[in-house]
């Protein structure tokens, strides 16, 4: 029988499982028919170990389901970092890992020969077991670290040499360092392939927890490999080759990656050659990319087309404009109280650039804003139910189809009426379907734009899925330093493995780094005691990657790292990586159905007050705030608990704890640009038990809600949702499920409109309060809209 193995060789073979668990909740055995049982239960087995405390396995009479869940709050990083730390490796690669560096570390420079002469007679030695490494598998590993950043060569007449490549960060101020890592513990989450920085963390041994991002899709790290080859296209200007689920590939011109922050999905907008237009993929439905050695030279033309039809695209559906499509105009009169309502103003203000608010009245607005697909902007105008005094758009279908809208919720909600019936007659709706934007074929176009059929693919400069990440490559770094000075037992050994490695990686791992013979790592040396040495002459050191440089150097492009570092610290790191080229340039990235940030990044008083904040929660110190609220100025002692960022605003607020004496009251959000004032005191005692308090603001009852399958209302939904605790139990026949999110009660209002948004796949169930709130709305708007009705 063959022997469980946490580590795999190919990546695919995990990332869309992970990715159904994650998303949908919970999948059972049965429901993955295009895999074995056998190939399922590995996968389920491999995903529990690596992912721990956050995967949950339910049991029912219908078989067991695995999903994975977590509360975006409470926990330290993104789970799904572990799945790229499971690459598999020979024993040949993490010996020559740890034994080469430290004989380049300790003798400077080397060439091939004395290598293997030295691996021979310093380390192979401690083991009886005959043991030897031919030269060509040593070069190959050395050319292989060169390639990686983590060594340089120089020819010497026929001799070939190899030493350290220069660290960036050796001798850099510990205070300079410190900052970067603070850095790093906000970048590792929202920059395109941030889990270099969480790499990066966890090699000089990771840092405090000092953010919470609560609308961020975590799930979005299991695309970063696809990102990344996307990226590298991007930056040379060059052709890929785009495969989809169905393993038939498109041959494209990557432009720009777009995130769209109110749904959650990623897309990478691409030129395609075979139909001379442009096109939208989802990043989770890529199943692979490859280069091309073609390098297409009108790429700027195009890129500026893309950055002409984004500015008129609410999300990521464009008419061809070419054929006849014009702009489509929805015209609003909106309702609000202005002494409690602001938030609602402020945001339909900051969303889009190009639309006109006009205040027409006390209380009542005008908002006239002009789109390629009007559809896409319904979802969003649904948070706005119990407001929209007037609607009218040139496109009467989708006019219409929002109209119908509020009479099927208002059946929903006031009807005994089943709730499946209810949902095919709003689905049955026709839709207007989405249409590829199309250039103008010219035939100056079709000259420049036509692809050699002899082109030839080519090897992705970096890997994401490899080896020099993996968790045993780090805990072997880590039992190599503790068993440098002095030995290790093999209890301790353990206790590394225990915290910090994967749940089966006690029976994976450890056998392997402590055995004497050839099947193991032959890194420690069994002492006579019992206890093992490290057989390096140097505890092992950090290192960084061309590519984590190359990452590093794109970050000091961010206007946000000014946040964390001193004007005179990104120029000192500026310098040493001036001879890196960014991993990607900033525009690469675009963000659709986000508010426009209001956030004074630059602002040197924005920048102390975030400063003050971060040593605040570091050293759990108490902190006096002024600010203002909606109902005026404010001032109060609080226990700092987390900074949270909000993507969906591009902006920041402090998630405080307000106390009384000894006495942890109440957990509020307070937005950065409101504080006036921050003053940082002594220290608290609360450190022990914020956790836990921060756990009980939860509501007592969690919202429970029946959606529907219609119009993939599992995908949409489910993905919006995911960064949510909650319990997701489905319902074969009637292809639906029901739902239990739970949240934090000043999350209520924000959740009452999202869930309206998704119109009457949606129906709440509970609690009485927000099912009240929501009739509440919902009754409202339907008699705003009685002419229509009538």
């Amino acid at each position: 029988m063959e022997v469980f193995n946490e580590l795999i060789k190919n990546f695919d073979k995990i990332r869309g499982y992970m990715r159904h668990f994650a998303v949908y909740g919970s999948k059972k055995r049965d429901e993955f028919t295009h895999k074995s049982s056998r190939t399922y239960d590995n996968e389920r087995r491999r995903i529990q170990s690596c992912l721990g405390e956050y995967v949950d396995v339910q049991t029912s009479a219908s078989g067991k389901r695995l999903a994975i869940h977590f509360d975006s709050l409470m926990i330290q990083t993104n789970p799904f970092f572990e799945a790229f730390k499971i690459k598999s490796f020979t024993k040949n690669d993490i010996f020559l890992h740890f034994t080469l560096l430290d004989l380049i570390h300790h003798f400077k420079r080397l060439s091939v020969a004395e290598i293997c002469t030295l691996l021979d007679s310093d380390y192979l030695s401690y083991f009886e077991e005959d043991k030897t490494l031919d030269a060509r598998t040593i070069r190959l590993k050395l050319e292989e670290y060169v390639t990686f950043g983590l060594l340089e060569s120089q020819k010497e007449g026929k001799t070939l040499y190899y030493f350290l490549a220069p660290s960036c960060l050796e001798g850099m101020p510990s205070t300079t360092l410190t900052h970067l890592h603070q850095a790093l513990t906000y970048f590792q989450h929202v920059a395109p392939v941030g889990i270099l920085g969480h790499f990066i963390l966890e090699r000089s041994g990771g840092s405090t927890p000092l953010f919470v991002f609560p609308d961020l899709r975590f799930s979005h790290t299991l695309d970063e490999q696809i990102l990344l080859y996307l990226l590298e296209a991007i930056q040379g200007h060059c052709a890929v080759k785009v495969f989809h689920a169905n393993n038939h590939y498109t041959l494209a011109l990557p432009l720009k990656i777009i995130d769209n922050v109110e749904q959650g999905r990623r897309y990478v907008m691409v030129y395609q050659y075979s139909n001379s237009g442009y096109k939208f993929y989802r990043l989770d439905r890529i199943s692979k990319v490859i280069l091309t050695d073609y390098v297409d030279s009108t790429y700027p033309i195009k890129l500026s087309m893309v950055s002409a039809l984004l500015q008129n695209s609410w999300g990521i559906a464009l008419n061809d404009i070419y054929n006849g499509g014009q702009l489509e105009t929805w015209s609003l009169r909106l309702n609000f109280d202005e002494e409690t309502e602001q938030a609602y103003i402020e945001e339909i203000r900051r969303y889009t650039p190009t639309a006109i608010l006009q205040r027409i009245a006390p209380n009542t607005y005008e908002y006239t804003f002009s789109i390629l697909e009007a559809h896409e902007m319904t979802p969003w105008l649904r948070r706005f139910i119990g407001h929209i005094l007037h609607i009218e758009c040139t496109n009467l279908a989708i006019c219409q189809d929002f109209i119908d809208n509020i009479r099927v919720l208002h059946h929903f909600y006031d009807t005994k009426e089943n709730n499946t019936a209810l949902t095919q007659m709003m689905c049955d709706n026709p839709r207007k379907p989405a249409t590829a934007y199309k250039a103008n074929r010219s035939t100056d176009d079709k000259k420049t734009t036509k692809v050699p059929l002899n082109f030839t693919d080519r090897k992705a400069t970096y890997e994401l899925f490899h080896k020099l990440y993996s968790k045993y490559y780090s805990l072997a770094h880590l039992i190599l330093g503790k068993a440098h000075a002095k030995t290790i037992s093999i209890n301790e050994i353990r206790q590394i493995v225990a915290t910090k490695g994967f749940l089966e990686s006690a029976t994976c791992f450890t056998p392997l780094m402590t055995s004497q013979l050839a099947e193991g790592y032959q890194l420690l040396h069994l002492e006579e005691d019992g206890t093992y040495r490290s057989i390096l002459k140097k505890p092992p050191f950090t290192f960084l990657t061309h590519l984590e440089k190359a990452w590093l150097r794109a970050l000091l492009e961010d206007p946000k790292i000014h946040l964390f570092l001193e004007e005179e610290e990104c120029w000192m790191l500026k310098q040493r990586l001036k001879s890196i080229t960014p991993l990607y340039e900033t525009f690469t990235m675009s963000y659709v159905q986000q508010k426009r940030s209001r956030s004074p990044y630059e602002d040197t008083q924005y920048q102390k007050c975030f400063k003050l904040l971060l040593k605040a929660i570091k050293e759990n110190r108490r902190i006096y705030l002024e600010h203002h609220e909606d109902h005026g100025h404010t001032s109060a002692y609080y226990i700092p608990y987390k900074i949270q960022y909000h993507l969906k605003s591009d902006s920041f607020s402090l998630l405080a704890i307000q106390y009384k004496k000894d006495t942890l009251l109440r957990l509020v959000p307070i937005p950065l640009t409101h504080i006036q004032k921050v003053e940082c005191l002594g220290h608290h005692h609360f450190e022990h038990t914020l956790y836990d308090f921060v756990s009980s603001c939860k509501a007592q009852t969690p919202i429970t809600f029946w959606l529907s399958n219609k119009r993939s209302g599992f995908d949409r939904v489910l993905m919006y949702f995911s960064n949510y605790e909650r319990t997701t139990t489905f319902d074969e026949q009637t292809n639906s499920c029901i739902v239990q999110l739970q949240y934090y009660t000043f999350e209520e209002d924000q959740l009452i409109d999202a869930l309206l948004s998704f119109g009457p796949i949606i129906k709440v169930l509970s609690p009485e309060p927000v099912v009240e709130k929501i009739k509440n709305k919902i009754q409202l708007q339907y008699n705003l809209f009685a002419k229509f009705f009538s």
